[in-house]
């Protein structure tokens, strides 16, 4: 049996022979129009490179909509694979496979198990997620232990306020956390509740005896430490036998911590006294650099206008109205903060200085507590730091430090500046640079991993770093790209005035 195929149509013939021509004719203007471009710059060339605002504001509000995707996938496969990480005890481990390389698992686990919770209640794990719930099932089975100092390190104020920070951001919403700070015009809270954040009997009960354990190791000059050895130069529970004049009473990167954690508790009733607060302020405003070079401040550029409001039927919104450029009209010495008083400036503390300044003046403004010849401090301090930030500026490096605690320092630049409402740093775009950045260097099953494969230690023997510690540059990392860090309801960047410290450098 023969099967044979219908005759083309007229239609068909014509199709086939003039879709070459067509395809000939067009492919030869592209030319022509290119190269004539090219000869008269003059008149093509202008008129291609003319401007056209509205196809511009739509090809940015395109960029934007991909650029949250991306970020917002990210957030979701690094939050999984940390999720995966997940013991049977519903604890964490640094590594999946290989424990926590040389150290035993409980030196680390519940205070890696904070983090991971803290990290996971961020990327919109709620109280009910099965992950959660194993993550507060071990909290609440351990967390006396660990208080009472039965395995190593004695309860330390970073995982104790990280922990604290975690329940926060898992039982009140983001839309009720800035509520929670409004207070009357004598500084006493509106909304006077016992209970005011809806805590669980058992998490308020949690959080208030850490808040009373922090406050209670405070050092005599005001700041925070690791417990133990760390302090005394003795090899006591918790403690590394380190000389106590290597490391001191205090340092920047715990009290950073625990400052948050008490941000945190003040939000939800737990009262501090002003003279705590105050004593914090001036401890760290002394350790800050006395000089440094003199630098143009750069604000951030403000609109031109009011943006139009939402027209026709489905009142999509007009684009946004151009911005003026930043501004360059102050000046602030750049001085950065170190982690222990004469260690050197590094961008992961003068990070942590900066949120730590931001928070003290949101704390004591919203109390009626602020001094004026504090405040100015305060200002001046908080204006430096932002000016090394600027001179330093770097997201592939912690300034001062390598490759070391690059993610952690990440996390403390976000923390630092979405405290201080503000978008840029300098003239860089930091989350915008920082989320693309951090986007495209998320490895394909959803971790992070900083270049060279140093992790937060940096390099070891023969370039190797001294343990695996992807689960906590995971952690940073999505902590940077979710931004959930609170923003004060009052502005605390304020302008200090005139430079008054002595240049150097």
């Amino acid at each position: 049996m023969r099967f044979s195929l219908p005759a083309p149509s007229r239609f068909t013939l014509r199709y086939r022979v003039l879709l070459p021509v067509a395809l000939c004719v067009l492919c030869a203007s592209v030319v022509l129009s290119s190269a004539h471009a090219e000869d008269a710059p003059g008149l093509a060339g202008d008129a291609l490179a003319k401007d056209d605002p509205a196809k511009d504001a739509l090809a940015k509000k395109k960029a934007d909509i991909i650029f949250r995707i991306r970020v917002k996938k990210a957030i979701a496969n690094g939050a999984r694979w940390i999720a995966d990480h997940q013991r049977k005890d519903g604890s964490f481990r640094l590594d999946k496979n290989n424990g926590e390389g040389p150290f035993p698992q409980s030196r680390h686990r519940f205070g890696i198990s904070t983090l991971c919770l803290y990290t996971l209640a961020d990327c919109g794990y709620g109280a009910d997620h099965p992950v959660v719930k194993k993550a507060l099932s071990y909290v609440r089975k351990h967390y006396r232990s660990y208080m009472k100092g039965d395995h190593w390190p004695q309860a330390s104020a970073y995982s104790l306020s990280i922990l604290v920070l975690g329940l926060h951001n898992l039982y009140v919403k983001p839309a009720n956390r800035t509520k929670l700070d409004e207070r009357d015009r004598y500084g006493a809270r509106k909304k006077d509740k016992k209970n005011p954040c809806g805590y669980p009997t058992w998490a308020r009960t949690l959080i208030n005896e850490i808040l009373d354990w922090l406050m209670a190791h405070q050092s005599k000059e005001g700041l925070f430490r690791y417990p133990g050895g760390f302090n005394t130069g003795t090899r006591a529970p918790g403690g590394m036998g380190r000389p106590a004049s290597h490391f001191g009473d205090e340092d920047l990167s715990n009290t950073q911590y625990v400052l948050l954690a008490l941000w945190a508790g003040s939000r939800c009733g737990y009262d501090i006294p002003n003279a705590k607060l105050v004593r914090i302020a001036e401890r760290l405003l002394a350790w800050q650099e006395t000089t440094g070079p003199q630098i143009r401040r750069v604000e951030d550029p403000k609109p031109t206008e009011k943006a139009a409001k939402p027209k026709g039927k489905h009142k999509y919104a007009e684009p946004a109205p151009p911005t003026k450029q930043p501004e360059y009209t102050k000046q602030d010495h750049a001085r950065g903060f170190p982690y222990t008083p004469g260690a050197r400036v590094t961008g992961s503390m003068t990070t942590a200085g900066l949120s730590s300044l931001l928070i003290l003046k949101g704390m004591l403004l919203e109390r009626r507590g602020l001094t004026k010849g504090l405040r100015k401090k305060l200002d001046r301090g908080i204006w430096d730091a932002i000016a090394w930030m600027q001179v330093n500026y770097s997201l592939t490096t912690n300034p001062g430090m390598g490759t070391t605690w690059q993610y952690y320092y990440l996390y403390g630049l976000e923390r630092a500046f979405v405290i201080a409402a503000k978008r840029l740093l300098g003239e860089h775009d930091w989350y915008r640079e920082g989320a693309e950045m951090l986007v495209k260097d998320q490895k394909a099953d959803g971790r992070w991993q900083p270049p060279g494969q140093l992790g937060m230690f940096g390099a070891g023997p023969q370039g190797a770093s001294m343990f695996k510690t992807d689960v906590l540059d995971t952690c940073f990392a999505l902590l940077f790209l979710k931004r959930t860090t609170i923003t004060p309801k009052k502005p605390v960047l304020d302008d200090p005035g005139p430079v008054t410290t002595p240049s150097g450098g």
